[in-house]
């Protein structure tokens, strides 16, 4: 139980923001604006901050640097024909720096490209969200099946190619890091 406590400590404790876009939100009746649970917002890029707990933690005002940006799958333009599925890119929506996130969809008998990500370096992670896919080693000459809620994790070496060869669409959440 020591865990949790420490763990909320790391997650909500940085560095007081000094000469960034973070500010308190405003409020009409000079309450305070933390409404001590520490909700601060960022201006820009549609921006929210973690809620800290401040009157547990003894955070001040402007100590949370945290926040989120929102994405739909369909903001970007897929980058595969609708006829094989499709592809989108969501690092750009999302403003990561250092991980790439894709939503890949592929019908019956739909395959990805080859490659692996020696050039990048990257480490690459397949989560199947819904159907079945076939992650070719081709290197190895090795398939590993994957079934709904099933994920796998690829060294940058390691040459692969995805291939739906069931009856339905499949559809996989691809992570990639660092960028």
């Amino acid at each position: 139980m020591l865990l949790f406590p420490m763990l909320l400590s790391v997650l909500v404790l940085a560095p007081k923001a000094t000469n960034s876009r973070w500010q308190a939100p405003e409020t009409n009746d000079g309450a305070d604006s933390t409404n001590g649970i520490g909700s601060m917002r960022k201006t820009g890029r549609n921006r929210r901050p973690i809620p800290g707990i401040h009157t547990n933690l003894g955070i001040a005002d402007g100590e949370i640097a945290m926040g989120y940006d929102t994405a739909a799958k369909t903001d970007p333009e897929s980058v595969v024909p609708e006829e094989f599925g499709g592809m989108w890119f969501l690092k750009d929506e999302l403003g990561t720096e250092e991980l790439g996130l894709s939503i890949l969809e592929l019908e019956p008998d739909g395959k990805g490209k080859e490659h692996d990500e020696t050039q990048t370096d990257q480490e690459e992670i397949y989560y199947v969200v819904e159907g079945e896919i076939d992650v070719d080693l081709t290197d190895r000459e090795e398939t590993v099946t994957l079934d709904s809620d099933e994920a796998i994790r690829l060294d940058p070496e390691e040459s692969r190619q995805l291939h739906n060869r069931g009856d339905e669409r499949a559809k996989l959440v691809l992570v990639g890091a660092p960028l």
